[in-house]
């Protein structure tokens, strides 16, 4: 007997935490949707091959941004973006100059861009 209300008290139990649980989701789903958030799976999701800035020859910093931008413009946080550029779109030179800004996409894009500023690009 005492075997029998002990199943079915966890019978409801867990039936009623599955029901807070699909609320939840639902509640979360209806703010992704409301807030218009973007979805990213990873890393590989934004992981397009632009290739790694080494500040030394190839593209300038300007053109190098243009691109993450152009590919990442509307795709993760501030953070998602730093940490993906410095994990794989620097070189090993300049993450060790930036380690301490990786979580910050723009304070990385200012320093950059300040580092690695082409003055005749910047006059122009």
């Amino acid at each position: 007997m005492k075997t029998t209300i002990y199943k079915e008290e966890t019978c409801i139990s867990a039936m009623s935490a599955t029901s807070r649980a699909e609320q939840w989701l639902e509640n979360l789903c209806q703010n992704i949707i409301e807030r218009e958030i973007p979805l990213i799976k990873g890393d590989t999701s934004m992981d397009l091959d632009i290739g790694k800035f080494d500040g030394e020859k190839g593209q300038t910093i300007h053109e190098f941004l243009q691109d993450f931008e152009a590919r990442f413009t509307g795709k993760g946080s501030n953070f998602q973006k730093g940490e993906l550029m410095w994990k794989k779109h620097l070189s090993e030179k300049i993450k060790l100059k930036t380690d301490t800004l990786k979580s910050d996409f723009r304070a990385m894009k200012a320093y950059l861009l300040e580092t690695f500023r082409d003055v005749t690009t910047s006059v122009e």
